[in-house]
């Protein structure tokens, strides 16, 4: 079944977004995470860092 906007593996964890879906992801370790795309699949994303 092909994804519909992004999956995101979070140790294991995989958690699915729509689009138009808005997360907050905590910087840290324990919150490390790898994008999962269908292959040809393209998603928008716009980042913000604390600095």
């Amino acid at each position: 079944m092909p994804l519909c906007g992004v999956a995101l593996d979070f140790n294991g964890k995989v958690e699915r977004y729509k689009k138009g879906d808005i997360i907050f992801i905590p910087s840290g370790e324990k919150d490390k995470h790898k994008a999962i795309l269908s292959a040809g699949e393209q998603i928008t994303l716009l980042m913000f860092e604390l600095v």
